[in-house]
Parts: C-alpha cells; sequence; structure tokens
C-alpha cells in the first residue's frame, strides 16, 4: 500500500525520548484504586496527549512522545485516522467488555511492556468496546480496563492506539447490554460517577481517532466498511452517519451491498461493498471487533477479532509484522489465548 510522505525527519526528534521505564505491575495495581478526583486527573492527562498528538499530525504529520515531543518515525494521526508505518510489530487487540484480566493477559504474555522498554518499536491497537457486559458490576472491571488504557497512552501515546467502540460512545439507555453508568455510579457516588460517566464517552466520541491506517495495507476499526466514505478524507473528517457506520456495521456475506442492521444503527456490508471501501482508503483488509467471534470473513479481506471471555466465546489477539504487506486475513497470525 502507499504510505503517505512526510517531510524529512529531523534526527534529534525521530528518536523516542522519553526514557522511564514503562511499568505494567504498576499499571495493573493502580487500576480501579482511583479515587474521582484522581480518574479527572487521569482525563485530564490523557486528554491532553490525545490534542496534542492531533496537533503534531496536523502541523509536521509526526507522532509524541511521553513528554510531548516529536516522534517523526512513529504512529501519527492526521484527523480521525491514526496512521502506522511499514516498520515494527502490532499487538491488535478486539473487545475487551470490562476484562481487566484479558488485557492484562495479552500484555504479559507479549511482553508489550518488557519490548518498549528495550527500544523495540512496538505498537498495542485497542478497537474499541472497553466497557459493558462484566461478571458482575461490583467488581468494577470497566474501570479498570479504561484506566488501563488511559495510563498507558499517558505513558506510551506513540505506541498505543485507542478506538472507539459503541459501549464507549453511547448515551444511557441506547443499548440494552449497558452497565457502566451503574458501575461508576457506585464506584464514585451520584455527583461525580455520572460526571466520569460522560467525560469518558466525550474523550471516545470526540477525541480518540475513528480508524488506523496500516502502511502495510491493514485498515483498522471497531465496526466495519462505511457506505459514505469515498475516499481516506471522508474517513479523517467524518460526517455523523461515517462515524456511526464505522463504529457500528457488520459483515455480513449473504449481503452484496449494504443492507439492514439488526442493532437498531449501522448496517450490514457484504463483500462487494467491502472491495469498494477498502479502495477508497488504499488498504487490502479490515480488521475489527464488535462481536464475539474470531474470523475470516468475506473471502479472507475481514477479519473480526474478539478478545475476551464471555460466555463460551473465542477470545484471540493478532500480531503483525509491519514491514510486510497485508493482502488477505490469512497472513496475519492470530493468537488464542
Amino acid at each position: 500500500m502507499k504510505a503517505l510522505s512526510r517531510p524529512p525527519p529531523d534526527e534529534a526528534q525521530s528518536k523516542l525520548s522519553f526514557t522511564q521505564a514503562l511499568d505494567l505491575d504498576r499499571i495493573v495495581r493502580d487500576a480501579g484504586s482511583r479515587n474521582a478526583s484522581e480518574v479527572n486527573l487521569l482525563l485530564d492527562a490523557v486528554t491532553a496527549r490525545l490534542i496534542e498528538e492531533k496537533e503534531a499530525g496536523r502541523l509536521w504529520m509526526s507522532g509524541i512522545d511521553g513528554r510531548g515531543e516529536r516522534v517523526s518515525n512513529g504512529m501519527w494521526v492526521q484527523g480521525y485516522v491514526a496512521h502506522l508505518p511499514m516498520a515494527g510489530t502490532a499487538i491488535i487487540v478486539g473487545d475487551t467488555h470490562s476484562r481487566p484480566h484479558c488485557l492484562e493477559q495479552v500484555l504479559r504474555v507479549t511482553r508489550f511492556a518488557e519490548r518498549l522498554n528495550g527500544g523495540e518499536e512496538i505498537y498495542l491497537a485497542l478497537l474499541g468496546d472497553y466497557v459493558d457486559k462484566p461478571n458482575s458490576i461490583k467488581e468494577c472491571g470497566g474501570v479498570k480496563v479504561l484506566e488501563m488504557i488511559m495510563d498507558l497512552k499517558i505513558q506510551r501515546p506513540n505506541n498505543v492506539i485507542i478506538l472507539p467502540g459503541n459501549h464507549d460512545i453511547v448515551e444511557n439507555g441506547r443499548i440494552n447490554t449497558q452497565q457502566f453508568p451503574q458501575e461508576v455510579l457506585g464506584k464514585y457516588g451520584p455527583t461525580d460517577g455520572p460526571a466520569i460517566r460522560e467525560r469518558y464517552r466525550r474523550l471516545f466520541a470526540e477525541l480518540v481517532p475513528l480508524a488506523i491506517r496500516f502502511d502495510n495495507g491493514i485498515f483498522a476499526v471497531h465496526g466495519g466498511a462505511a457506505s459514505t466514505v469515498k475516499t481516506l478524507s471522508d474517513v479523517i473528517n467524518p460526517t455523523q452517519s461515517t462515524r456511526e457506520q464505522l463504529i457500528w456495521n457488520d459483515p455480513d456475506a449473504q449481503v452484496k451491498r449494504y443492507g439492514p442492521s439488526h442493532r437498531g444503527a449501522g448496517f450490514h456490508f457484504g463483500g462487494d461493498a467491502l472491495k469498494e471501501f477498502l479502495g477508497a482508503v488504499d488498504s487490502s483488509v479490515l480488521v475489527r471487533g464488535h462481536q464475539r467471534k474470531v474470523a475470516h470473513e468475506l473471502d479472507s479481506t475481514c477479519l473480526t477479532l474478539n478478545s475476551m471471555d464471555y460466555g463460551d466465546s473465542t477470545k484471540a489477539y493478532a500480531v503483525v509484522d509491519l514491514r510486510r504487506a497485508v493482502c488477505r486475513t490469512s497472513q496475519i497470525k492470530i493468537n488464542y489465548f
């Protein structure tokens, strides 16, 4: 796939300057232990990171490191699209729905923190749906997952990409399996709980990227292909309809283009629609979450990833060698756990 050209990097700025070691044990231990004031400080910090990241992408086609300084050869954000270079490794994680132990297991098995601390170029791509569907609301699993990913993003903004899922952006009452509002109400009380919930919702609805464009041919979203996308610019600067479809749509082999969705939002998309969409964003395959399965679909042009142990669901994460072009989802390494 054609990589977007950047200005020649400043050698001093092309190196990651944030040297503090990423401490996964500390991140896991702190998740869920913060009070309302501390959570608001966490959200202040990640909001600042996301704004700095967009500004660096707009001005210089570069990302930022943990100190907010420019990283010219790594991930960068263009509007609502994050770009990953044809270098390094990416770990892609599907829905985690209030399962901090599933996210922690992926991070430990892949040795994400150790590899980053050792100087390896490695990225963590999170495809959304971090809250709701807990084993028990009292466990505060959604809070813990969110605090883990926010902490990771603050510490290593250029190596962690957070996409929104439909459960992360919806207002109260829009979907049936919505327990996060009750979770934060119980943890933080009637004043702080709803306010914190709304801060998270707006962060996912307004600040984080909607998609990741890998220079090696992968395009990643939470939901799926959107009928409103004719060029990559339509994802960079999306309409409300584009946002909804990228987050809510599902693949369907019985549909050629687009058909009605059982969800009450978005559409089902078929092989012809996906081919047109991938051509519009100059990519070869789609990787998505949004459903409780791990499956190669639509003639191996669509990979659905689930990364949580919900009922009898199969769970997995993907590992991608970013140096190699990907033309079929069968070329993507799937790791079941």
